[in-house]
């Protein structure tokens, strides 16, 4: 197979080179704009570059084919060559031919999807006030342009279902958007629930395992212990010493990654086992590493990246994909009192996988820690002055 790279200022000036030099049997390898080279494109002119093959055997007449070739709609030409290099071309080269026209067609399909949620989205053309105040009102709570248009839409088409009632509506089709993961379940018969916290220094973790124990009804009434594993800082282990003594809880500290199994015998009684484990940082691969194989010989059911929600969103989204190594499938959020932009958990939720567990305000251990529940977190993002009282009913 001979191939042979062509070049010209248009397309057809090309084509015409092309089936001049090699005939009809020519086969199109590729084709792009602007990989002209010197004076040509520094100048600002075009250059077209056609790569062609003929195929072995294949004969040319003195010439060139006397067919014209003909090109009208580039992309359906571009097919159409790509079709004729699968059909005579070699098995490997119609394979990566056969791949790339599924990433044109993919391609495509993405670009034209794109354009409809934009058109769908398009809030001037909802004709009506309220759905577009309700649209900025969205923006302004955190929420991202795409799932604020998604969230108007939806409660627009489902206005019959409560009586033509926007408001609830609205605050329904929000709901149904926020990820949240419910009271755990023990689903391993004969063992105790096995939490672990992990997350960033400061985020509060130790404060949230304290929350929990000191809520009545968090376990349903279950016994519950506490493994510490974040013995980096001895200011950490007696923190949860002296809140064991205050609450009464048992309490197992594994200063070694050997000590873990011993650690864990010591709060066989427990129904639940809570983990509180050493603040990590995403660019800190070894001391991410060094968690993970401790939790391997800790094997929780569940595992709660704590996150600060006075964060940047985009901060704590790099913190949640830089943990993910980790396992976590759970998302506990501290200090909503300082959040600016609550809307934006649902975005954090859907891009990172994980869903929200429990919701605290504040830095001390009274203040509660409330499980997560979406109609509660729509009602708060859609009327934020609503956050101190929805967090302290408990």
């Amino acid at each position: 197979m001979q191939v042979k790279t062509f070049k010209g200022s248009s397309m057809n000036e090309v084509l015409r080179r092309v089936k001049a030099e090699f005939g009809e049997e020519a086969v199109i390898v590729s084709s792009r704009q602007g990989g002209g080279s010197g004076a040509s494109t520094l100048l600002g002119k075009r250059v077209i570059e056609v790569t062609a093959a003929m195929p072995a055997g294949a004969a040319v007449a003195a010439g060139g084919s006397s067919r014209p070739i003909t090109r009208t709609d580039p992309g359906q030409a571009r097919t159409a060559e790509r079709t004729l290099k699968v059909t005579h071309g070699e098995p490997e080269t119609a394979n990566l031919e056969i791949h790339r026209l599924s990433s044109d067609l993919r391609e495509m399909r993405h670009t034209l999807s794109d354009v409809s949620r934009r058109m769908r989205h398009d809030h001037s053309s909802w004709g009506d006030s309220r759905s577009a105040e309700a649209f900025e009102s969205l923006l302004g709570a955190g929420l991202g342009r795409e799932s604020s248009g998604e969230v108007v839409e939806e409660a627009r088409e489902n206005l019959a279902a409560v009586e033509g009632d926007f408001e609830r509506s609205l605050k329904a089709s929000l709901a149904r958007r926020l990820r949240c993961a419910g009271r755990p379940q023990n689903r391993r018969a004969g063992r105790p629930l096995i939490l672990a916290l992990v997350g960033p220094t400061g985020a509060g973790k130790t404060s949230a395992i304290a929350r929990m124990l000191a809520t009545s009804d968090a376990f349903a009434g279950r016994k519950a212990g506490v493994l510490c594993l974040d013995t980096r800082k001895i200011a950490a282990v007696d923190q949860l010493k002296s809140l064991s003594r205050i609450l009464k809880f048992p309490l197992a500290v594994a200063w070694r990654a050997g000590e873990v199994r011993r650690a864990m015998d010591q709060l066989s009684g427990c129904e639940v086992i809570l983990v509180d484990t050493p603040g990590v940082h995403p660019a800190r691969k070894t001391e991410l590493e060094a968690l993970r194989l401790r939790l391997e010989a800790v094997d929780p059911q569940e595992i709660h990246l704590v996150q600060h929600g006075g964060l940047r969103l985009s901060e704590q989204q790099r913190f949640c994909e830089g943990c993910r190594e980790l396992g976590a499938g759970r998302l506990l959020v501290t200090h909503l009192d300082e959040c600016a932009a609550p809307g934006g958990l649902v975005d954090l939720c859907e891009k990172t996988g994980l869903a929200l567990s429990w919701l605290g305000t504040g830095a001390s251990v009274r203040e509660a820690l409330r499980l997560a529940r979406p109609d509660e977190l729509a009602d708060w993002i859609l009327q934020p002055a609503r956050l101190q009282s929805l967090l302290e009913e408990a």
